[in-house]
C-alpha cells in the first residue's frame, strides 16, 4: 500500500511540475505608415524583440469588385530595424468568406501573394518564415476560409502559415473548427460588446475570458498570446455607438469647460467640440477603455497554466509611442516570468 501511494505521489508530481517555457516578446504594427518612432526603437531593443507583425493590408467585399485589398501599409520611406524578422500579417473582414464563390479562391490566392511579395520587396526582405491570416470566421465561413488558407499553404509552400484564433473559435471549436495552419495566435482581448451601454470594458474583461478558457490545454494547435497595450475611447451618440477614437486618455479631457467625468470609465461631452480631429456634440458619451499593466500580468500568470505550447510569442497589440508609455520595462519582463513559469 504504501508503495501504490509513493508511486502515486510520483506520479502527480510529474504531472505537476512543467519546466519553464522560452518566451520572446513581439509586436503587432498596426499603423498605416511604417515609420517607426526612436521610443519605440528603444522599446525593441530593450525587449529583445527579434520579429514583428506588420499588417501589410486588409481585405474586405465590396460588391462592385468583390475582394479587394484595403488600406496597404505604406513602405516608401521605412525605418524597420534590419535585424528585425518580418511576420506580414492580414485581416480578413468574415463578409469576404459570406460573399466569394469557392471557384474565385484561386485568383484572390494569386493577387494576394503578388502583392505580398511587392511589398517584401519594397521593404528589401528577401526572405519570411511565417504569414500570419487573421480572421474572425463563424461556422457558416468555416469551408471557405480554411479552403482559402490550404491555397495559400500551397502557394507559399516554404513557410509557416499562423491564424488568429478569438476566444470563442476554442470554446466552440467543433462548430467553428480548427484551422488547417501550423501555428495560431490567441487573442486575448476585444472580449465585450462594443455597442451596449452597459459593458463596462470591451478591451478585456477576465470573467468574460475565464469563462472561454476551459477547453484550452487540449487545444490542437500550437498557441502564441496576443495581448492588448493600446487605449481607445467608444463614442455613443443618442444611446447608439458610433465610433471608436484611438489613444483616449482621462487626461484628454481636463478641460471641464467640455468634458465631464461623470463615472468612470464615462466621459460627458458638455460643450460641442472637436477632439483629435472628431467634432463631438453636446450630449454625447464616451467610454474610456484600456488595459493596466498589473491586469495583463494577473492574466499572464492564469494563461501560463493553460497554454501547453513549450516555446511561447506574446505579440503586443501594438507598437505605439503613445500606449507604450503607460507600461514600463519591468511590467513587461515581469509579463514574460509570469508566462514562462507554468
Amino acid at each position: 500500500m504504501i508503495c501504490f501511494l509513493l508511486a502515486n505521489l510520483s506520479i502527480c508530481s510529474c504531472l505537476d511540475t512543467r519546466e519553464a517555457r522560452e518566451v520572446h516578446a513581439s509586436f503587432y504594427h498596426w499603423q498605416s505608415d511604417l515609420n517607426i518612432s526612436s521610443f519605440e526603437k528603444e522599446y525593441l531593443e530593450k525587449l529583445e524583440v527579434e520579429e514583428i507583425y506588420l499588417r501589410f493590408f486588409d481585405l474586405d467585399w465590396n460588391a462592385q469588385n468583390g475582394v479587394v485589398p484595403v488600406g496597404p501599409l505604406q513602405v516608401e520611406n521605412h525605418n524597420l530595424p534590419k535585424h528585425l524578422k518580418v511576420i506580414p500579417t492580414i485581416f480578413i473582414t468574415n463578409r469576404c468568406f459570406t460573399n466569394i464563390e469557392e471557384a474565385d479562391l484561386p485568383d484572390l490566392i494569386e493577387k494576394m501573394a503578388r502583392k505580398i511579395r511587392t511589398q517584401l520587396e519594397q521593404l528589401g526582405v528577401a526572405e519570411i518564415n511565417q504569414l500570419q491570416m487573421d480572421c474572425d470566421w463563424t461556422r457558416s465561413t468555416r469551408y471557405l476560409y480554411f479552403r482559402f488558407l490550404e491555397l495559400l499553404q500551397e502557394e507559399f509552400s516554404k513557410v509557416k502559415l499562423s491564424a488568429t484564433i478569438r476566444l470563442h473559435q476554442i470554446k466552440y471549436r467543433e462548430e467553428t473548427g480548427v484551422p488547417p495552419v501550423d501555428r495560431g495566435a490567441l487573442m486575448f482581448y476585444n472580449m465585450g460588446d462594443l455597442e451596449k451601454t452597459t459593458t463596462e470594458n470591451s478591451i478585456f474583461d477576465w470573467n468574460t475570458a475565464a469563462a472561454y478558457l476551459g477547453r484550452l490545454p487540449d487545444y490542437p494547435l500550437d498557441l502564441d498570446l496576443a495581448l492588448p497595450v493600446f487605449s481607445w475611447g467608444v463614442l455613443f451618440r443618442n444611446g447608439k455607438m458610433i465610433k471608436l477614437i484611438n489613444n483616449l486618455q482621462e487626461e484628454d479631457f481636463r478641460d471641464t469647460s467640455r468634458f465631464k467625468i461623470s463615472q468612470t470609465p464615462w466621459v460627458e461631452v458638455v460643450k460641442s467640440t472637436y477632439l483629435q480631429g472628431y467634432y463631438l456634440y453636446q450630449g454625447d458619451r464616451l467610454r474610456l477603455e484600456s488595459v493596466a499593466p498589473n491586469a495583463l500580468i494577473e492574466a499572464a500568470g492564469h494563461l501560463s497554466e493553460k497554454m501547453m505550447t513549450e516555446r511561447l510569442n506574446v505579440i503586443y497589440y501594438h507598437l505605439d509611442s503613445t500606449t507604450l508609455k503607460k507600461y514600463s520595462y519591468a511590467q513587461f519582463q515581469t509579463i514574460k516570468e509570469a508566462l514562462a513559469n507554468p
